[in-house]
């Protein structure tokens, strides 16, 4: 299996981030919370055993006689996002020319060589923002662009879908994007099962924690690490087991451990911090 983005990536993104004399404003796209996640383990073995317990007919992980699924409302009570603010969505009016110049505020002649074959190369992106003057508003739209691409819609390329430039805009305006993000994830996990990808499409990451808290496999430590107990200062009770150790404790445990309780309820989402 293909694991999410490459270190080379990873550094680059981080090194034009470092590049501007401000902090790029994620409260403004709706993604403070996201923005800590990126440089987060996931316990890729617990990913690549669940995926045997999902059902693509259906959409939902089957334990035993029990089924759970992700929802719109947990994950945007994972991302720190109100339900109810609109929808960030792809716009299919405009032209990946149009829709790239409008986000990194540039001529859509300067965008169109930032396109190649229909898709938005990143690194042309991240390379003509990072030559532009220190401070640019160019700057801040690019490094979310990063941050959508390979975190929050991951795709494994680094030629991506130019309605994730549609995404981010929408972003910049604190629209939530839980509804695309929630829908490839699904979408990744059918493909997943079914032998169509050796790469898990949505974001890893959250499905990842999703499934630590819904089968109770975390717990707060005894004394927090933080005044807000969050998710990566919490202890696994069960970790470190290969692909095969999971799937035995989700057959032997699975349904026994499901919890019943919506993450988007009461003060959950305060674990997500």
């Amino acid at each position: 299996m293909a694991l999410p983005g490459s270190i080379e990536f990873a550094n680059y993104l981080e090194a034009l981030e470092a590049t501007c004399s401000y902090n790029v404003d994620y409260d403004v796209f709706n993604i403070r919370r996201v923005s800590l996640w990126r440089n987060r383990p996931i316990e890729w073995n617990l990913l690549m055993a669940a995926v045997q317990f999902w059902y693509p007919e259906d959409h939902v992980f089957r334990f035993g006689l029990d089924e759970v699924c992700p929802t719109y409302e947990e994950f945007s009570a994972m991302m720190g996002i109100n339900p109810s603010v609109a929808a960030a969505l792809p716009e299919f009016s405009r032209s990946p020319r149009d829709l790239l110049a409008g986000l990194l505020r540039i001529s859509p002649s300067a965008a169109r060589s930032l396109v190649v074959g229909g898709m938005i190369s990143l690194p042309a992106v991240l390379q003509s923002v990072h030559l532009r003057e220190v401070g640019d508003a160019g700057h801040s739209g690019a490094v979310v662009l990063g941050l959508v691409s390979k975190l929050l819609l991951v795709t494994g390329e680094l030629l991506v879908d130019p309605q994730l430039a549609a995404i981010t805009s929408w972003m910049s305006y604190r629209r939530n994007p839980a509804a695309v993000i929630l829908a490839e994830t699904l979408n990744g996990l059918d493909a997943w099962r079914e032998g169509r990808s050796d790469f898990l499409r949505g974001i890893p990451v959250m499905l990842f924690m999703w499934l630590s808290e819904r089968l109770r496999l975390v717990a707060l430590p005894e004394y927090p690490l933080s005044a807000v107990p969050n998710f990566f200062s919490r202890h696994f009770f069960i970790f470190g087991q290969d692909v095969a150790g999971w799937e035995n404790w989700f057959v032997e445990n699975g349904a026994r451990n499901l919890t019943g309780q919506c993450l988007g309820g009461g003060s959950c989402s305060l674990f997500w911090s």
